[in-house]
């Protein structure tokens, strides 16, 4: 109807990680945003945990879809048809990930949009693939009223924790009692750990891919999942933008970010310091003329003109703004 209608994603239920929570499509009648969620979009009840989502029409029929990205999910595309919201299966939607962001663009100049999406990346202790995805497994384990998770991954056919005794023991302190030494932890599985009941009656998802990823629209629903170049996956990817750095009138690709935020168990992820890529013979490689774009906590980058000069204005968590001038 020409003005904007709003998408909101459901990132958290308080206390209740991983719970799905709701997510909403507000249409605007005269700036009064009202949920029509019910009747537009009732598929978003079954949504994870959102981070980011874009309107992009996906299959050139002219109007907005919606692709979301979040937690313990794949990257999912919604359709459009006529105003009502619908999730479409695509072939490669089953790379479930913590993806964190996602941006649009045309980036192959083929007359649809193609996708960037932000993940963990690679340099991490849990390193997930299809074939032996982590899991999560979230229930009330001790019988309180704090809700409990347990990450896990397979070994030899069998489940068993990620976390240590340490860390465990303190989120469900039973555990102290139930398994004395750390060498009888180190050998029991996940229902030897918390139980077979509260393990099948608990909510369990999983992950199975945690790179950054190039997505290749080929047109009639069809989909590419490229995984960027390893300099991408040296640690999160939580924003991206694209600017032509060389003047050849092809926008390169810069990524930025960093999670310092971490259990005791798990180190901070700091190791990447941003990376732009750009086309090289139709293929994605290191830009070479732009390394080390920041050594902070980045969160977020936004290309800005001042003074008529272009410049990378670039959010940096419990630390000032870092501005860079492109030359």
């Amino acid at each position: 109807d020409g003005d904007m209608d709003l998408f909101v994603g459901g990132r958290l239920v308080s206390g209740k990680y991983p719970e799905t929570p709701k997510s909403y499509i507000l249409e605007n009648r005269n700036r009064n945003f009202i949920d029509v969620t019910s009747n537009h979009a009732d598929e978003f009840n079954n949504l994870r945990l959102v981070n980011d989502a874009v309107f992009s029409d996906y299959d050139n029929d002219g109007d907005k879809d919606l692709i979301v990205v979040g937690e313990w999910m794949p990257v999912t595309f919604i359709n459009n048809n006529d105003g009502v919201f619908t999730k479409v299966e695509i072939e490669t939607d089953a790379k479930s990930g913590w993806f964190q962001t996602i941006k649009a663009i045309d980036y192959d100049n083929d007359g649809d949009d193609d996708y960037f999406v932000g993940n963990y990346g690679e340099n991490n202790k849990f390193h997930p693939t299809q074939e032996k995805p982590i899991h999560i497994y979230a229930n009330y384990f001790d019988d309180n009223d704090s809700y409990d998770i347990a990450l896990s991954k397979e070994y030899n056919g069998d489940l068993f924790p990620i976390r240590g005794k340490e860390c465990s023991s303190q989120q469900t302190p039973f555990l102290n009692e139930k398994i004395g030494t750390y060498s009888e932890f180190a050998n029991s599985n996940l229902i030897d750990v918390y139980g077979q009941d509260n393990i099948e009656t608990a909510l369990h998802l999983e992950a199975s891919t945690f790179s950054s990823y190039f997505i290749e629209n080929k047109g009639e629903g069809n989909f590419e999942f490229v995984p960027l170049p390893i300099e991408a996956q040296f640690g999160p990817t939580l924003d991206f933008e694209f600017v032509d750095l060389n003047n050849d009138d092809n926008p390169e690709v810069i990524g930025i970010g960093g999670i310092y935020d971490a259990e005791v168990e798990t180190i901070r992820y700091d190791a990447s310091k941003g990376y732009a890529l750009t086309q090289n013979q139709s293929k994605l490689t290191t830009f070479k003329d732009l390394l080390n774009i920041t050594d902070k906590e980045a969160k977020a980058i936004e290309s800005i003109i001042i003074n008529g000069k272009h410049h990378l204005l670039i959010l940096n968590a419990n630390n000032a703004l870092s501005i860079l001038h492109i030359k």
